[in-house]
């Protein structure tokens, strides 16, 4: 079981936002960010990777294996601050966006923390 964060919207409706390290930020970090409509920091994120690249080039044309080392340190401690802020950054940015942040609840997976919200009141199915 997870925890999750439940936000509910006016007019997109329900979200669960897990606690704790994310995953796909890490792994897949400006993608990971377009796709949750988080527009600046995906961008911010992409100008970051673009400096890592150039450095990367820069380093390769000059054949500085311990620099290089240094810059792969750094980009690994770029993608773990990224899954570490990640979930937050993400329930910041729904509640920019007007959602409301309704329970913390333990579920399986972001749909089941969203269907202990929304079932009626009095029921217990599924729990």
């Amino acid at each position: 079981m997870k925890t999750y964060d439940v936000y509910k919207h006016p007019v997109v409706g329900y979200e669960a936002v897990k606690q704790g390290f994310s995953w796909p930020a890490f792994f897949f970090n400006w993608i990971w960010a377009f796709v949750k409509k988080m527009w600046v920091p995906g961008l911010i994120i992409i100008a970051i990777n673009l400096c890592f690249s150039i450095i990367e080039s820069a380093l390769t044309l000059e054949d500085s294996t311990g620099a290089m080392l240094i810059l792969l340190a750094a980009q690994l401690g770029f993608f773990i601050f990224l899954g570490k802020k990640g979930n937050e950054w993400r329930r910041d940015s729904l509640k920019k966006k007007g959602s409301v942040h309704l329970k913390t609840v333990l579920a399986e997976s972001p749909d089941g923390a969203i269907a202990i919200i929304a079932r009626p009141p009095g029921t217990t199915e599924g729990v």
